[in-house]
């Protein structure tokens, strides 16, 4: 694919519905020129939940 912009947020960046809704906007707007691939990860402080939930299933806590 020629001229691919791939677009990565995480953290702080999709932290908030606002913070989310401003990723969008950059994206759609990027999207109008070339084609646009999102990469979006955990929202800010989402990661060491997901890790510590992890680790309390592992050990078998339901």
């Amino acid at each position: 694919m020629n001229d691919l912009l791939v677009m990565k947020f995480g953290g702080t960046s999709v932290g908030s519905a606002g913070r989310m809704r401003a990723a969008a906007a950059l994206a759609s707007r990027e999207r109008r020129n070339r084609p646009v691939l999102v990469v979006v990860s955990a929202m800010s402080k989402i990661t060491d939940l997901l890790l510590d939930t992890m680790r309390h299933a592992e050990a078998g806590d339901r």
